[in-house]
């Protein structure tokens, strides 16, 4: 069986004829008010529904219930007029999506557009954040580690330990660590011959606001810094969940195939 998967939408019911408003999301509103007719005795009705573009309902759902807290009732039920509720409803979305879209922008490119000449003449291009040479950076950077060996080599085991704590935490014990070991040794083996840095891309990412992922084979494979740094800006929760769910049932785990 194939299901679309179908986007939560955000919906407003009154409970007739003046009774208060409840506040949730749902994929199916008509079987939603039957379940909630259930155990009310009084008629309820859909008042608004907003369906959400480039920010989820859950979002929208959270933000505007931490803002509404003083005008509820008890659980997700609210004591003010439609108007409010609606007009509250389209600024939580806007403020969201002006937030997202901001922080898409900021991590659309890490570069600015080659050929602007820096005073030093060069042209490799330059920081986007803060217009910055590429070249001089690293060129100030390599003068830095040249002059601070210790502080240096502070710097990298501070970093090698966190990052072999994070990864101890993200391993599980059933994990095949042989496969993940040899993974590592092929990617110093690669960079000791050809001169590359390879190292390993984590689909799903250790650290996100939404999600963590694993230690696993399953999810790592070998990859260049440029790509796994590209890649890693661009993971969408989302989609990463539709294609995981799909692998669970290309291999029997999953009964459903799931499509956005």
């Amino acid at each position: 069986m194939i299901m679309k998967r179908i986007a939560p939408v955000l919906y407003i019911i009154k409970q007739e004829p003046n009774g208060p408003f409840k506040i949730g999301i749902t994929d199916d509103i008509p079987k939603r008010i039957k379940s909630l007719q259930t155990g009310n005795p009084n008629p309820l009705k859909l008042h608004h529904n907003l369906r959400p573009g480039l920010i989820t309902a859950r979002e929208i759902e959270t933000l505007m219930k931490r803002r509404l807290k003083k005008h509820q009732l008890m659980g997700e039920w609210y004591d003010l007029p439609l108007r409010r509720l609606v007009e509250e409803a389209e600024k939580v979305k806007d403020l969201l999506t002006h937030k997202k879209l901001n922080r898409q922008k900021k991590t659309e490119s890490l570069y600015m557009d080659e050929g602007i000449p820096c005073s030093k003449g060069h042209t490799s291009g330059r920081y986007r954040s803060t217009g910055g040479c590429v070249d001089c950076a690293k060129e100030s950077a390599k003068k830095w580690k040249e002059e601070n060996p210790d502080r240096f080599r502070e710097y990298q085991n501070e970093y090698e330990y966190r990052r072999k704590k994070q990864l101890s935490q993200a391993t599980p014990k059933w994990a095949n660590t042989g496969i993940l070991t040899r993974m590592e040794k092929e990617a110093r083996e690669f960079k000791k011959g050809h001169g590359v840095h390879i190292g390993v891309y984590f689909h799903i990412p250790l650290k996100h606001g939404k999600v963590c992922g694993l230690y696993l084979p399953e999810n790592v494979e070998l990859a260049s810094k440029t790509y796994r740094r590209g890649r890693g800006r661009g993971f969408d929760q989302d989609a990463a969940s539709v294609e995981h769910m799909n692998w669970l049932r290309e291999r029997g785990l999953c009964s459903r195939k799931i499509r956005v």
